[in-house]
């Protein structure tokens, strides 16, 4: 699973999964990742983990799948593990318990304004890539990717990008 994200090739990720409709889509054009944004009711994405977990079951198993959160506690850390996911996709603070409490995978999210954390995500082992968001987090506004320049040969990166939830459903 490790060496997948470790891959140099763009991969793709559609985020915001709320409903069947969109699983029959990713299903049919199987993108590399889809998202499922939870217990961040903020968004008009956000699904409950009783949802999300209702949803998994239709995903194709060649798609893997990735909880959204931001700042996530412990117990929701469990229900995210318990719910089935591939990797979890963090925003916002990552406590110390709550990195060591997590055993999948971690996407670690972050604004392109704070690329000099990179070395600071680098260091940890659970952290398998990266997803670099424009200084208007789940805008679908994109920024400038010379700003990634000096990364990209990096290993462990994984410059996804989210894809507009507004600017892909028709």
């Amino acid at each position: 699973m490790d060496k997948e994200l470790i891959n140099s090739h763009t991969k793709i990720k559609i985020c915001g999964m709320t409903c069947e409709a969109d699983i029959k889509a990713v299903n049919t054009y199987l993108p590399d990742y889809i998202g499922f944004v939870l217990f961040f009711p903020k968004s008009n994405r956000n699904i409950s983990i009783e949802q999300a977990e209702h949803l998994l079951e239709k995903v194709d198993k060649k798609i893997r799948t990735v909880a959204v959160v931001v700042s996530p506690t412990t117990e929701q850390i469990r229900q995210i593990e318990k719910a089935g996911f591939d990797y979890i996709q963090i925003h916002g603070t990552v406590t110390e318990d709550v990195y060591k409490q997590c055993k999948l995978p971690i996407l670690r999210a972050f604004n392109v304004s704070d690329l000099d954390k990179l070395d600071e995500y680098e260091a940890k082992d659970k952290i398998k890539g990266y997803v670099f968001d424009s200084k208007t987090p789940g805008s679908g506004k994109t920024f400038d990717w010379s700003l990634l320049d000096n990364i990209r040969q990096r290993q462990k990166t994984d410059a996804s990008k989210d894809v507009s939830h507004k600017k892909t459903k028709k």
